[in-house]
């Protein structure tokens, strides 16, 4: 019988973003989870690969068991690998976005914060990249919802406006009716691909995108993360890799 003192173990989903052995077998697990958003725990015998016992891996979608630890490093108990992670691991180039994700959401999100909306963003994505293959758009999608949740998105022009974009201040973060010092060639298509990518569901859009509007909206992320100081990313560098195979 367990004891009345122990804390109950509290089943979620996840999105295993990182793994770190910690001695022979056991692990550090990072995720972000639909319930508490990004958090750690420790998973014992974690990293064992033996047969038959739980094993964590990542990037991964998961059902995780957690105890949580008032104060310390949360416990997990189970981790039940979601059989799309399995179809991610057939290409190289879709388990390269799907690192490229949880590189993101490790550096973007706060620990603790919880955001249902970014985590069905993830399911939508993992289930794109099976169904769809690794896709440019992909990526520009979740980095404008990345930003537009953590309220760095520039303002979009209203439809009647928008016609009038012809530039972006990459320091300032702005769409422009006029080029200024420093500022990129930008769309006015473009700022229309952006806002649809914004709303509409991941995966129920035409995915045959003109290249340069794609690589003016990614503009917008490589800026904020020169502002933020957050680069290189690990994963850009391995996606080229590939890339050039």
């Amino acid at each position: 019988m367990r004891p009345a003192l122990t804390k109950p173990i509290i089943f979620d989903d996840a999105f295993i973003t990182s793994v770190v052995q910690y001695g022979e077998s056991d692990c550090i697990v990072r995720m972000f989870t639909r319930t508490n958003g990004r958090i750690s725990a420790f998973f014992k015998r974690g990293f064992s690969r033996r047969k038959g016992s739980a094993c964590a891996q990542a990037p991964a979608l998961a059902r995780v068991g957690l105890i949580d630890a008032t104060h310390k490093l949360a416990r997990m108990t189970s981790c039940d690998i979601d059989p799309i992670t399995i179809q991610l691991m057939t290409s190289l180039k879709a388990f390269g976005y799907a690192a490229y994700f949880a590189e993101l959401i490790e550096k973007f999100l706060p620990e603790a914060d919880p955001s249902p909306a970014i985590f069905l963003t993830i399911e939508e994505m993992l289930q794109s990249l099976v169904n769809h293959g690794a896709q440019a758009f992909l990526l520009r999608a979740f980095e404008l919802r990345l930003l537009s949740y953590c309220g760095y998105l520039p303002e979009m022009p209203n439809d009647k406006d928008e016609a009038r974009v012809v530039a972006f201040d990459p320091v300032g973060c702005r769409l422009l009716s006029a080029s200024c010092e420093n500022s990129v060639p930008f769309s006015s298509q473009a700022v229309r691909l952006a806002k649809t990518m914004l709303i509409a569901k991941i995966g129920s859009v035409n995915y045959d995108h003109p290249v340069l509007e794609l690589l003016m909206i990614g503009r917008i992320f490589q800026s904020r993360l020169r502002l933020m100081g957050l680069g290189p990313l690990k994963t850009v560098s391995f996606l080229k890799q590939i890339s050039e195979r």
